[in-house]
């Protein structure tokens, strides 16, 4: 009972502090990430399982996991921050 009292509580707390970030606009590398991704904005599902991480292929770094979900976040609500925030 305790353990499940705990989580409920972490819960709360993430969600008041991240909660707020809902009503922000893209910053920093989400630009790079999410907006200026191709295979992102494009829904090319093949294209976010190979690409690099940064869209240009130069930096060697690999989440196919991380992008599919702003792809999945893409196609489901648009360039809409807010849940992009939430959700990632």
């Amino acid at each position: 009972m305790l353990s499940i009292l705990a989580s409920i509580v972490f819960v709360f707390i993430a969600m008041g502090l991240y909660g707020q970030t809902a009503g922000h606009e893209f910053c920093y590398d989400d630009i790079g990430i999410i907006v200026e991704n191709t295979a992102v904005v494009g829904a090319d599902w093949h294209g976010m399982l190979i690409n690099s991480y940064w869209n240009n292929g130069t930096d060697g770094l690999y989440r196919p996991l991380t992008t599919l979900s702003y792809g999945l976040n893409y196609a489901l609500w648009g360039a809409a921050p807010g849940h992009f925030h939430l959700v990632n």
